[in-house]
């Protein structure tokens, strides 16, 4: 079944000593059907202030086998974060939007916009700047030789204009990696079904309904609401209490 392919906890080689052996008693615990147990263990390790592309996968497999959805959602898109290109966790995201009642359709993406933003995250935000610092550093060596050596040839000069080039767009990368992971509020209802109103409070009209696993961006905060954008690109006031902030 694709779920037990899926649903494999990964390695806790990358985890700190002190994190180690909690780590493996909450493995322990998932593998043994206790997944209330092994999501008490992970959290503990969450709460700790450890961080790591594993224990947020873990995370995401515990939440989704105690019927936790929404904070599934979250946890993987944590995971997915720290390891942009963890096939696993792209895998067990996808498969638990496969299963949310609210859908999000392609054709609301600008094309243009989703190609530049999954090319921005298709690397962790440390990859990009070493790459953008090397070019830099390239860019700084080649204009030094053409002044010491006085170098006027037409190719040498298309180089440094592609390697120009490079640095902008590796910065521009940069800049939206840290803007959508690092700087950008995020949130995720978190119970079946969630009025979403048109202004911060319980008088205000609904303007829609949203079930578990919606994710979206936070604008603000107010009298215990969250102002944001959904997924389903519309705009709207939610509880705090019935969504969850990562």
């Amino acid at each position: 079944m694709v779920m037990i392919a899926i649903l494999l906890a990964l390695s806790a080689a990358n985890l700190s000593a002190d994190a180690a052996d909690d780590f493996a008693l909450g493995v322990e615990a998932y593998h043994a059907g206790d997944y209330e147990q092994a999501l008490q263990i992970f959290k503990a390790i969450e709460d700790s202030g450890y961080v790591s592309p594993e224990l947020y996968f873990n995370l995401g497999n515990s939440y989704y086998k105690t019927g936790q959805k929404g904070m599934a959602v979250a946890a993987y898109m944590q995971a997915e974060i720290l390891s942009p290109r963890g096939d696993d966790i792209k895998a067990n995201l996808q498969f638990v939007r496969s299963t949310l009642r609210d859908k999000v359709e392609d054709s609301l993406q600008n094309p243009i916009w989703q190609f530049v933003k999954e090319s921005s995250l298709y690397f962790r935000a440390n990859e990009l700047t070493w790459i953008a610092f090397i070019i830099y550093l390239v860019i700084i060596a080649l204009l030094i030789y053409q002044v010491f050596y006085k170098q006027k040839n037409i190719v040498y000069l298309l180089v440094i204009f592609f390697a120009a080039a490079l640095l902008i767009i590796s910065g521009s990368m940069l800049g939206i990696n840290l803007k959508l992971n690092y700087y950008t509020d995020r949130g995720v209802i978190t119970e079946p079904e969630v009025d979403v109103l048109a202004g911060p409070g319980p008088i205000s009209d609904v303007r829609f309904t949203a079930h578990e696993g919606l994710t979206f961006r936070i604008l603000e905060q107010e009298s215990g609401y969250y102002e944001g954008i959904f997924a389903n690109k519309l705009k709207g006031w939610v509880e705090i209490s019935k969504a969850y902030q990562f």
